[in-house]
């Protein structure tokens, strides 16, 4: 997909989730208070364990902790959020690692040679890049880290600062949609712009810096 393109389809799924949003607001928000309420009664703990098994198997996260923003309180996600990354990370670390980690590195080590250099050169810092792109699927994240981790503990700790943050951002844009707090709503999107800019930034700094290295 080239850029132009690829920049269409992102500024595409972000009006229709605005769509979403709005109608879910207006005409959709007894539905979705009912839906809500429904999770509540079900509870946190087994909403939290399809949740990690969910996205542990390609299930995106977003629409997760949007539910876990409306329906439960802060600490609740707090002790929540982070507990089912970690489980998620690892059960996708187990079957990466014995599926695929052989066709990941080949696939890596062909496709991207740089961006594999810079995993095993520096696999904390890399490892937060990967985890704050913008719109690189959760699943693909674990299966590319994989890949290039020596140890699970080296793939499980960088990850998880950046997963749960995003998250509770996510679940707190969510919790200030539902509560009408549109000021708070502002805040929270603009804290999350300025994540993603941050992430462009250094990632094209990289970019130049790596061009201006002679290669032998």
């Amino acid at each position: 997909m080239s850029r132009p393109e690829g920049a269409t389809w992102r500024m595409a799924c972000l009006v229709g989730l605005v769509v979403v949003a709005v109608i879910f607001l207006t005409v959709g928000r007894e539905p979705l208070n009912h839906f809500l309420n429904q999770l509540r009664q079900w509870g946190a703990v087994p909403f939290y364990v399809v949740f990690a098994l969910s996205i542990s198997f390609g299930v995106p996260p977003t629409p997760f902790l949007l539910a876990a923003g409306g329906a439960f309180d802060f600490t609740t996600n707090l002790i929540g959020i982070p507990i089912s990354y970690a489980c998620s990370l690892t059960i996708a670390y187990v079957y990466a690692q014995r599926l695929f980690k052989r066709q990941l590195e080949q696939f890596i080590t062909t496709k991207a040679p740089h961006l594999a250099g810079l995993l095993r050169e520096n696999p904390v810092v890399t490892t937060f890049l990967v985890r704050l792109t913008p719109g690189f699927p959760y699943v693909l994240q674990n299966c590319l880290l994989v890949t290039t981790c020596r140890s699970f503990l080296v793939f499980l700790l960088p990850s998880l600062p950046p997963l749960v943050f995003l998250a509770m951002l996510y679940a707190s844009l969510s919790k200030s949609m539902m509560a009408g707090k549109y000021g708070l709503l502002v805040l929270l999107v603009c804290v999350l712009g300025a994540v993603i800019l941050a992430f462009r930034h250094f990632t094209r700094q990289r970019a130049s810096s790596a061009a201006l290295v002679p290669h032998p």
